[in-house]
């Protein structure tokens, strides 16, 4: 518990705690690994250093400091982060998170950032692009703002994003738009490409069956063929070509009644779910705000920008989706600061203290 104190003191005493960067104003968020605390604790908004604060001694002043900067030039507008599989993985702007691995973390000390560059001159080994993320990001942004979205920076309409760790090579990839109050969650898997040395996507599950879907749209059993056209509806422009495919071959009328009825309703039906997205929700959201995105197992959590606690588990049989929860709502005692403990597996939340002084 003295570590914990030690930390949110050091949280306490910086200055803007709660206005760091360009659009977000979240509570304090910082991660310990073996006696290290780490996070973006920068007093501006252009500040993309990742603070490393020994926990046993904190400093008087900013030390080590390691700079985002070096790999993806623009941080952007994201600062979310994890430690988990001997790796930082830093959430950037809409299109990617990004695997620090911990024993190469000094390549990216702000004292010793050519080291990067001399091991690593062709390529980026740490970047993760995910499709789907990129694709609704953009699709809010243009709807807001235009084809030219960007010049009008963060789109209002996109609530909160970003990505998690589930696994050595994969996340969970999430959004929520300000439109439908629907939070959008979803996995993305990747494979690492040694000659190359990059991280590439890799087409989901459900990408992989799209032969056997088509294939289903003409079989016997009628609850496999409402799985197969629940399935390729889904898809929605990523099933074209096997449908296109399917007519040309001049299938059973049956048959090609089902396929052109999906593709001439592709664009209205689909979720806009690109090949590197697996294992799709939607869950109805209780809150319309900037939130973080915590997982304990299969559970979900929120700590959401006002400082409340939301919480989401598994469907239960019977159920749509999710059904969210408020845990914490107290708007006299919000939640001012996040500690996750990555060694121990533990998230601490911080409010004020109920007795005065």
């Amino acid at each position: 518990m003295e570590t914990l104190l030690i930390c949110f003191f050091y949280f306490a005493t910086q200055e803007a705690l709660h206005a760091r960067y360009s659009y977000v104003s979240l509570p304090a968020h910082g991660t310990i690994h073996k006696k290290t605390l780490y996070g973006f604790f920068g007093k501006k908004g252009d500040d993309s250093g990742l603070d490393a604060i020994a926990i046993d001694n904190p400093p008087k002043v900013r030390t080590k400091v390691y700079q985002a900067h070096v790999v993806w030039g623009d941080l952007g507008i994201n600062f979310r982060h994890h430690i988990a599989y001997d790796s930082i993985w830093i959430s950037t702007r809409h299109i990617e998170p990004y695997r620090w691995n911990l024993a190469e973390l000094e390549l990216f000390n702000s004292k010793n950032w050519k080291a990067f560059y001399e091991k690593y001159p062709d390529s980026n080994p740490y970047q993760m692009f995910t499709m789907s993320l990129w694709d609704k990001y953009e699709k809010i942004a243009e709807n807001q703002c235009g084809i030219n979205w960007s010049l009008c920076g963060y789109p209002m309409d996109v609530l909160g994003f970003g990505s998690a760790p589930i696994s050595e090579t994969s996340v969970k990839s999430y959004i929520l738009p300000k439109t439908t109050r629907q939070l959008e969650v979803w996995d993305s898997q990747f494979v690492w490409e040694e000659k190359a040395k990059v991280w590439k996507t890799k087409p989901s599950a459900r990408f992989e069956k799209i032969g056997q879907w088509i294939a289903d749209l003409d079989n016997n059993d009628f609850q496999k063929r409402a799985k197969a056209s629940e399935e390729l509806e889904k898809l929605g422009d990523l099933a074209e070509p096997a449908l296109t495919k399917l007519l040309a071959s001049k299938p059973p009328v049956e048959v090609r009644r089902r396929a052109q009825m999906l593709l001439d309703n592709r664009n209205s039906q689909s979720e806009g779910l690109l090949e590197d997205a697996d294992n799709y929700e939607k869950i109805p959201s209780l809150f319309a705000e900037d939130f973080y995105f915590f997982l304990r197992k299969n559970d979900y959590y929120f700590v959401t920008q006002s400082g409340k606690l939301y919480y989401a588990p598994p469907r239960k049989e019977g159920d749509k989706s999710r059904i969210m929860k408020e845990l914490w709502g107290d708007a006299k005692r919000p939640i001012v600061a996040v500690i996750e403990d990555a060694d121990r597996d533990k998230v601490w939340l911080f409010a004020k203290d109920k007795n005065a002084g």
